[in-house]
């Protein structure tokens, strides 16, 4: 007895084709250039577990850090822009600072990465001087960190 094996169809051809595509492009991006570095642990470099000495003045990005950098409930005054509420606009600010060690930004590090529209992101560097963090930890000891934050400016949704 024999049996026939039939043709492949365009369709499964077209859905093997785009799964292989998809597959090469993960593995060629899970070893980009631009991800982070793996952080050494102790244990692969033969090192007794001891804090990480930095420069003084070096802030810490998150994953450097024991403890993030985390904002104080109830600082701050962000405050819709009233043109940009009048128009019923909404809108998002991606913003990039540095938190010292006492918890405080530092504003000459402010950057804003993505932004809706300008007026959000004045009232965003307006509202950051009043705001306040716990700062990052390493060691138990607060250090500087780069944080990103996003800000979104919603209005209320009525019924």
């Amino acid at each position: 007895m024999q049996t026939r094996l039939a043709a492949p169809r365009p369709v499964h051809l077209a859905v093997a084709a785009a799964t292989l595509v998809l597959g090469l492009a993960g593995a060629c991006s899970s070893a980009a250039p631009d991800a982070p570095p793996a952080r050494p642990t102790a244990a692969r470099l033969s090192l007794p577990s001891r804090p990480v000495v930095l420069g003084a003045n070096a802030p810490m990005r998150e994953f450097q850090v024991e403890q993030q950098a985390r904002p104080v409930t109830g600082t701050g005054s962000l405050r819709y822009p009233g043109a940009m509420r009048r128009a019923k606009r909404e809108g998002e600010v991606q913003a990039q600072f540095v938190v010292d060690e006492q918890g405080a930004v530092d504003m000459s590090t402010f950057k804003a990465i993505t932004s809706s529209d300008p007026a959000f992101t004045a009232a965003v560097r307006t509202a950051l001087p009043t705001m306040r963090f716990h700062p990052a930890l390493v060691g138990g000891k607060p250090v500087k960190q780069v944080v990103q934050q996003p800000f979104t400016f919603a209005l209320p949704r009525t019924q």
